[in-house]
């Protein structure tokens, strides 16, 4: 679901001052497909469950900001 502010906002390209921002459309692919660095955390976790099963194993992501 699209954040407030986002809702009914056409995707684009804006700058403000010397910082560029643009608004798309992504899905789980183009964040945490291949080639991201989070293909080689979910191997990981994979590889964990194997060993400890599905219910041994959890990630935890703490955002600061």
């Amino acid at each position: 679901m699209a954040a407030a502010w986002t809702r009914g906002r056409p995707f684009g390209k804006w700058q403000v001052g010397e910082v560029t921002y643009e608004f798309k459309k992504l899905d789980r692919r183009h964040v945490l497909g291949p080639g991201t660095g989070w293909d080689k955390a979910f191997d990981l976790l994979r590889a964990l469950a194997a060993i400890h099963g599905d219910d041994g194993v959890r990630l935890v992501v703490g955002f600061v900001g």
